[in-house]
């Protein structure tokens, strides 16, 4: 049995335990063994810390009493959680300054929220609540059967939760609580919610343990043995950046994009992300990250980041199709997005705007125009297709309007000695690129918990026109006319890898991308210069005409755009 395994790992802690087969330790039994952190010296066991995600999980499943008296005020922590954050903040520092009731009805009403019908409950209740000690659950420890090298461990023998604040592992498990620890029986039985994948809470350290999102601490807690040979760091081992097998969550979704966007770093507790460079400019709002306490307060997660969850809104104004492999200023496109969450939709803008810095600084070939307003959108969006992997990226963008001859060729055509025949024959064209829309599969993986990678697989689509001066020679004076001659649609099978490093001081990156026998690539480092705050990121992209004989029209056999960004975090 289960139990008879885990009572012979501690047969040499257990000097007041009866050494027998048919013996069965109780709870009792264990946790008066795991509650000194002496026992664990010589225990046949490994001890694995949770990372800050699986405790932020824990924070919301297990709720512990306080020493205090019950309080005779209560109220349900679903009508709590269905409020708006920014009225239940009211609330809560309208009880804490012992505000009047109607004071607190005029601050919510002044934010333009409706006060709750239920307000005086929910005031009284925190005025009672401020009496409760407060504790937040920081740390949390997995104690398991000894796990050999390059093995995970057969069977999870207790998790135990702690308050303190700090990191060593002596502090946290020299005298624990046992009303702290979980053991085996006990995470079995503890069902959780559904909207957890796991039953239990057994199975979601399982889960925990599989997915890496645990540290070995065990040569600490024990105090013995030499690192290169007792617990050797293990390289090369790969994780989804997806924790759930059921659909992702917006956390999970947000690793995607920050690998996309290049956002190595955590911000801490800053709101706000503004990103300044030729070809792009940016903002971003983020919400603090919070959580209930064990008193149903909200409280900002002090040891969490801002950026671990996707954007609250934001604006962002860009050059370039990347899509379609052509970046920058090369692609003659200026869009204006609106920023929610994983969505960006905006306007594609009727005009090149300072386009001219692709010749001017870049020297690069300028072949494409631009037409009317157009309407523009990028959306990354779960779709489970295969377990821990699936987000869907789908880009796309539709011009109006007819095409604007190019001002940068300086045609200076005299209608009365114009022959287009002549335009047909040499291609003098403008191409506009009409519509252009993407359509990727992609997974994640974190290879050492440093090295992000994304995959993207599926199909890319464009339409491009030409157009040039044809004559209208329907009056008694000649007049030029800008008109469309034809159109070609470019379609076919397009593939993407990204790749960003995490937790280096000075972070960087890289992006391939193949579609129609060209080559997009990219290389960035980003550059901290006051820490969460102030950061200079130096990028260059790259079009490279690859596998064809000859590049369309429209194209250079390869294009290069340096670039360098300010990013400023407040």
């Amino acid at each position: 049995m289960k139990k008879n395994k885990i009572f012979l790992l501690f047969i040499f802690l257990l000097p007041y335990l009866v050494l027998s087969q048919k013996y069965e330790p109780s709870n009792n039994d264990l946790e008066a063994v795991l509650r000194n952190f002496i026992n664990y010296r010589f225990g046949n066991i490994s001890i694995y810390q949770l990372k800050q995600g699986t405790v932020e999980d824990l924070r919301n499943i297990i709720k512990t009493s306080s020493n205090e008296p019950e309080q005779t005020k209560s109220i349900d922590s679903a009508m709590i959680k269905s409020l708006d954050p920014r009225v239940l903040s009211i609330i809560q520092d309208g009880a804490k300054l012992r505000r009047a009731i109607d004071k607190i009805i005029e601050s919510i009403e002044d934010e333009g929220f409706t006060p709750p019908a239920n307000l005086e409950e929910f005031v009284e209740f925190y005025k009672a609540q401020q009496q409760k000690p407060r504790k937040v659950l920081n740390n949390c420890f997995i104690v398991t059967t000894r796990a050999n090298f390059n093995e995970l461990p057969s069977t999870i023998i207790a998790l135990i939760v702690t308050y303190e604040t700090e990191d060593k592992i002596e502090e946290n498990l020299k005298s624990v609580d046992e009303s702290f620890i979980f053991t085996y029986d006990e995470m079995k039985s503890f069902k959780l919610e559904k909207n957890y994948v796991s039953d239990n809470l057994y199975d979601l350290m399982v889960s925990a343990l599989i997915q890496g999102n645990v540290i070995n601490r065990t040569v600490e807690a024990q105090g013995i043995g030499n690192t290169e040979w007792f617990a050797r760091k293990k390289f090369g081992l790969s994780s989804s950046l997806i924790g759930s097998e059921n659909d992702a969550s917006s956390y999970d979704i947000q690793n995607f994009v920050r690998i996309s966007e290049g956002q190595a770093l955590d911000y801490g507790l800053k709101e706000n992300e503004v990103i300044v460079s030729p070809d792009l400019i940016s903002w971003k709002r983020y919400e603090k990250p919070t959580y209930y306490d064990n008193n149903d307060f909200l409280v900002i997660d002090s040891l969490s980041n801002s950026n671990i969850n996707l954007p609250k809104f934001g604006l962002e104004l860009r050059y370039g199709i990347d899509e379609i492999n052509y970046p920058s200023f090369w692609s003659e496109r200026i869009s204006l997005s609106a920023i929610w969450e994983s969505v960006k939709l905006g306007l594609i803008l009727p005009t090149d705007g300072w386009a001219s810095m692709g010749k001017d600084v870049y020297n690069i070939d300028r072949k494409l125009t631009y037409g009317g307003f157009g309407v523009t959108g990028s959306f990354d969006f779960p779709f489970k297709v295969i377990p821990k992997s699936g987000i869907f990226k789908f880009n796309f963008g539709y011009v109006f309007g007819d095409a604007n001859e190019s001002k940068y060729k300086n045609r200076r055509i005299d209608p009365n000695n114009y022959d287009p025949n002549l335009t047909l024959l040499f291609e003098d064209f403008d191409y506009l690129i009409r519509l252009n829309a993407q359509l990727h599969y992609t997974f994640a993986i974190a290879i050492d918990q440093n090295y992000w990678f994304r995959f993207g697989i599926g199909g890319t689509i464009y339409n491009v026109e030409r157009w040039y001066n044809d004559l209208d020679t329907s009056s008694d004076i000649n007049k030029l006319k800008f008109r469309k001659l034809d159109d070609e649609t470019i379609g076919g099978i397009s593939g993407r890898i990204e790749f960003m490093t995490k937790n280096i001081i000075t972070p960087f990156g890289a992006f391939v991308q193949y579609f129609d026998e060209s080559l997009s690539a990219g290389l960035w480092l980003q550059i901290p210069i006051i820490e969460k705050t102030l950061a200079l990121r130096l990028d260059a992209k790259g079009f490279f005409s690859a596998f064809k004989n000859q590049p369309h029209k429209w194209e250079s056999k390869s294009v290069f755009v340096p670039s360098a960004r300010l990013i400023v975090n407040f």
